[in-house]
């Protein structure tokens, strides 16, 4: 436990910590106490948590996760005197190990042409073999491109997207969502993780979902504050009067009603139809 006087300039404050346990991240002000969470966002963010409460704060280490972005983020910002880099062309010099700006702008002559991923999980598909990975990749190609209008409609339902993932590194052990959407309504923020299955849903997917949801809550949405729409795509099930599909249902409805705080699961069927894949919502 270290102890400040409330008068100390943030700045100084954020030193200390550094140089005590090698990490930064933001305060968060509870009772006597002004908690230091690691990796919750910037530094920058820090003189906004901090207020006056008595004649001092007691400053304690909450948690610690080694989140790669945030570390990777916090040694640029020191090593370069907290000083913004500017121009639009930036290049990295490896005789020097440095980000530099660079006027050139270079043309990339690489492999230009488009990959069609479907005729492998068409086949992928019809064997029974698995093929999550190359669902991923169509969902990645596809979304957004109005080459699926059924994909459009299930996923953005006419809103735009500002960032697209797959394979987006999550907690403790590294686990990785599938897909991972943010979409804008207005001055709203969605975040969509994705679990994506080959096979027809289990209840297995929605402890999965809620790992998802857990980790979102506790270090996405404090940096980029959002709505969380869960989203599980899978094949259809065809048996909907089966006790299986019963027990699928009521781990949703279970988990809407533990997950308030989110939006409900989004539950996405796909087949194959005419060597394309629909996609349909289901109204559970």
């Amino acid at each position: 436990m270290i102890n400040f006087t409330i008068n100390q300039k943030y700045q100084d404050i954020l030193d200390l910590i550094q140089q005590e346990f090698g990490e930064i991240g933001n305060f968060i002000i509870e009772e006597n106490y002004a908690s230091f969470e690691i990796y919750r966002g910037y530094y920058e963010d820090a003189p906004k948590f901090l207020q006056i409460h008595g004649g001092g704060i007691s400053l304690k280490l909450v948690e610690k996760f080694d989140d790669p972005f945030f570390t990777l983020c916090y040694k640029i910002t020191i090593k370069n005197n907290r000083q913004t880099l500017s121009g639009q062309k930036l290049t990295f010099d490896v005789q020097t190990q440095e980000i530099k700006q660079e006027n050139t702008l270079h043309n990339y002559t690489g492999r230009k042409e488009k990959i069609n991923i479907l005729p492998r999980l068409i086949k992928k598909y019809r064997d029974n073999k698995a093929f999550e990975t190359h669902l991923q990749a169509y969902v990645v190609q596809n979304v957004g491109s109005g080459t699926n209008k059924e994909l459009d409609k299930c996923l953005l339902n006419g809103l735009s997207f500002e960032w697209l993932g797959n394979e987006v590194s999550c907690g403790v052990g590294m686990q990785r969502i599938d897909v991972m959407l943010s979409l804008v309504k207005g001055n709203v923020r969605i975040i969509l993780p994705i679990e994506l299955k080959s096979i027809e849903a289990s209840t297995d997917n929605v402890i999965q979902l809620q790992r998802y949801v857990d980790w979102l809550e506790q270090y996405y949405i404090p940096n980029r504050i959002s709505d969380i729409q869960p989203v599980l795509i899978s094949k259809k099930i065809i048996n909907t009067t089966s006790e299986n599909y019963k027990k699928i249902i009521e781990s949703f409805r279970q988990f809407n009603k533990k997950n308030s705080r989110c939006m409900p699961i989004k539950y996405i069927e796909y087949e194959l139809v005419e060597n394309n894949l629909k996609f349909q919502e289901i109204n559970y």
